[in-house]
């Protein structure tokens, strides 16, 4: 994400209310079936709707981080009405934070989920509309997540239809998934974007592979 200036702003803004509007091409339609896939990413419908109301429900439930890595607690928030189980959600996030390719890398550090006090870091599924307006002044027009200090944004757009150089299928949206976790909650973590490495290599997580893979392949990990 970047910042525009002057009329670049207003025209994002005004862009969003009769969105969607053309951007990086999804993997899927709205009206696509659901897969057992997605459902284990939380999804009860791919077609939600652009706005949502703003609020957000804290997924209930504290969960104890494995091993005896640095420790590091995460708040999960879903945006109302979303067509999304929370707690199945937040287990997905969660165990995608201490799989062993992750920032975790094999017990350096671990996570736990926690829903009472501040968090290390508070990762938030919303709405395109909102996702747009959290992550200000980065202009996304909700098709981009983003982060915040301590706030990790995933826009539903992209949770429940992909990115089209990922592919369709399952196996790829769920490494397209993995790699929105790990990448926005990198950004919280303290890392900043990479570039592809060479021809033929995977992506580095912190590539912005939403925007394009260039000649790397599609990878979900830090540590894959």
């Amino acid at each position: 994400m970047r910042k525009l200036a002057g009329g670049a702003v207003a025209l994002a803004v005004t862009l969003l209310t009769d969105a969607p509007v053309r951007a990086q091409g999804p993997a899927h339609k709205p009206t696509d079936p659901l897969t057992d896939a997605d459902r284990t990413a939380g999804l009860t419908a791919r077609d939600g709707k652009w706005r949502g109301p703003g609020r957000f429900t804290v997924v209930p439930g504290e969960v104890p981080a494995p091993g005896n890595g640095v420790l590091t607690t995460v708040r999960v928030e879903v945006e109302q009405t979303l067509p999304v189980d929370g707690e199945v959600f937040a287990a997905y996030v969660l165990d995608t934070l201490n799989d062993r390719r992750s920032w975790g890398r094999d017990g350096e550090r671990t996570f736990a989920r926690k829903t009472e006090g501040k968090a290390d870091v508070t990762v938030v599924l919303a709405t395109p509309a909102t996702s747009a307006r959290l992550c200000d002044p980065w202009i996304t027009g909700g098709f981009l997540s983003c982060a915040k200090p301590g706030v990790a944004v995933l826009t539903f757009y992209r949770w429940a239809l992909g990115v089209e150089w990922y592919g369709p299928g399952p196996e790829a949206l769920e490494q397209y998934r993995r790699y929105l976790v790990n990448h926005e909650v990198g950004h919280v973590l303290g890392h900043d974007h990479k570039d592809c490495p060479g021809r033929g290599r995977l992506a580095p997580v912190m590539q912005q592979q939403t925007k394009g893979l260039g000649r790397c392949r599609p990878n979900g990990w830090p540590f894959p």
